[in-house]
């Protein structure tokens, strides 16, 4: 299975994402590209082809609680654009069955496995007053249980049942 992440990071619907090419992905890691240009500005997901990744680099899992840090050819850091896109994408061997799928981050994101969108989060509002749209007591949390781990305020998270009959 071709499993991939999309993340819009702070950007501020529709679309899609282009396709990945399976054969370049490696099988036992996660490959993660950062994209800075040709990202809309509103809340919508790209619908035509993407430039090409500015960094990318090859992580252990679909977990991410940081990007790299972004330098400037002098070597002092810099910010990267607002919005950018964070892609991660791997080829995946599920067992046959109903497996339970978590999606969580902090701006939209989406997950696509074998071309189909399986999972999405929102995009955060803009209210323009810092608050990314974030009020607690309207938070309402996704309980999966005991051994669920909560997601902190002004996170977005969705999960799927996800019915395969196994294999890549």
């Amino acid at each position: 299975m071709l499993v991939a992440i999309c993340v819009a990071v702070l950007g501020s619907g529709a679309g899609s994402l282009p396709q990945l090419d399976p054969a370049g992905l490696p099988r036992d890691r996660v490959r993660v590209e950062l994209i800075e240009a040709g990202i809309p500005a509103d809340n919508v997901w790209p619908a035509v082809s993407l430039p090409p990744a500015v960094e990318s680099y090859d992580a252990p899992a679909f977990a991410f609680t940081r990007v790299p840090h972004k330098y400037i050819d002098t070597g002092v850091r810099a910010d990267r654009p607002n919005p950018y896109l964070l892609r991660a994408a791997s080829r995946v061997t599920l067992p046959p069955g109903t497996h339970r799928l978590l999606l969580r981050g902090r701006g939209a994101a989406r997950l696509v496995i074998d071309g189909q969108v399986v999972l999405n989060t929102p995009f955060p509002p803009n209210y323009g007053d810092g608050s990314q749209g974030y009020d607690p007591s309207l938070d309402p949390y996704l309980n999966l249980g005991p051994d669920f781990r909560f997601a902190p305020p002004g996170n977005r998270e969705a999960w799927v049942n996800f019915k395969t009959a196994g294999g890549e």
